[in-house]
């Protein structure tokens, strides 16, 4: 029998199809770096955050062709806990992967709707209303594909378990229990941010301080696990191999199948673009926006309080204190990303909490012994 065969389950095996997760891995590397060639001659804020995101997700998704492909080339090892080990993290980032792709796309879909809407003079309903599409479709898309992948993620888990034999119920009620986790988290963000929507936050830019921070932890986190990966699937090509693989390996292979993915998923599903805030200060029959700018440098600049430019559009400019004394609330402009900060930092306590739980309940016990009684004569 062959060895694809021999470790499936469900009439399923992760060896059988590492051939195809190879050439779909690759696939995506290539469109990330002809993505990567076209946005370096672009000058865009929103460019340059697609390609901190991209970057990444091409070192990730380059290592994850070359995983699937080891296993192909282990078709001949006799042993499935050992295959199955090393296809937990090509598992996992391919779906980090995918998800960096996706919340990429995004990016560019916040870039083209900005530069739709400044490239209009004065905003009209139907094209509003298009330019929102833009903004729902890309936070359905990331929200959508991190469910999504998650929920593979715990199948293929749940596949691991049974090969090792392990049918704890606490084990898979554990592992069943990650892709709720990502969906609560991802439901709560797409909440967050329709109140911060709803706040009317006075001078929200395209970037938000949260989603800053996020990139920045999405792509070192992407970088890390694309490098931990491949060590831990090479380490795992040691010649006597034991017949029961170690707790410890166990517990590893599901943290870098399902934990790690788990928080870098939730990590990009911050780092998406936030949503589009609508002028305040705009008077449609006249094209004024309001322009803010620090007192001190409107003095030294000598700047007037009206200023016509090109094609017929006015600038009100008013100092910060001016600003304050018509919004009140101006100082609290900072608090609504405080809410994501502290959402990832619940998920990270939970999914922590979670990989701990998984390889103390993953612990191999030891075999009870065997006592043997001497049996009495029956002359005694």
């Amino acid at each position: 029998m062959a060895i694809e065969n021999a470790c499936a389950i469900n009439g399923w095996s992760a060896i059988s199809s590492a051939a195809t997760n190879s050439q779909l891995a690759g696939l995506l590397a290539g469109f990330i770096f002809t993505s990567v060639t076209i946005l370096f001659n672009r000058r865009s804020i929103s460019s340059t955050r697609t390609l901190i995101l991209f970057a990444p997700t091409f070192v990730v998704l380059g290592f994850d062709s070359y995983l699937f492909s080891m296993l192909t080339g282990g078709t001949t090892d006799p042993l499935c806990d050992r295959l199955w080990s090393q296809s937990m993290p090509a598992s996992g980032m391919l779906a980090v992967g995918a998800t960096g792709v996706v919340s990429g796309i995004a990016w560019l879909l916040a870039d083209h709707a900005k530069s739709r809407m400044l490239r209009h003079k004065q905003s009209e309903p139907s094209k509003e209303s298009g330019i929102s599409n833009l903004h729902r479709i890309s936070r359905f898309m990331i929200y959508g594909v991190s469910v999504a992948v998650m929920l593979l993620l715990s199948v293929n888990c749940l596949d691991y378990l049974r090969i090792l034999k392990i049918f704890d119920p606490k084990a898979i009620w554990l592992v069943s229990s990650s892709p709720v986790a990502v969906l609560v988290c991802t439901l709560t963000l797409g909440w967050a941010r329709t109140l911060r929507r709803g706040a009317k936050t006075k001078g929200a830019s395209l970037s938000s301080a949260a989603t800053t921070k996020a990139l920045s932890g999405a792509a070192f986190g992407t970088l890390t696990y694309a490098v931990a990966g491949p060590v831990f699937a090479g380490a795992l090509t040691i010649p006597n191999w034991p017949t029961r693989t170690p707790g410890i390996v166990v517990a590893i292979a599901m943290s870098l199948g399902i934990i790690i993915p788990a928080l870098l998923i939730i990590t990009l599903a911050l780092a998406a673009p936030p949503v589009r805030q609508k002028p305040d200060n705009v008077n449609r029959d006249s094209n004024q926006y309001s322009i803010t700018i620090n007192s001190s440098v409107a003095d030294k600049l000598d700047i007037l309080t009206e200023v016509n430019m090109g094609a017929g559009l006015g600038y009100q400019v008013e100092p910060v204190n001016a600003r304050k004394d018509r919004y009140p609330d101006a100082s609290r402009e900072a608090a609504p990303w405080r809410v994501d900060i502290r959402l990832a930092s619940a998920a990270a306590a939970v999914l922590g909490m979670l990989m701990w739980a998984v390889s103390w309940i993953n612990r191999r016990p030891s075999e009870p012994r065997t006592t043997h009684r001497k049996r009495k004569s029956p002359g005694r």
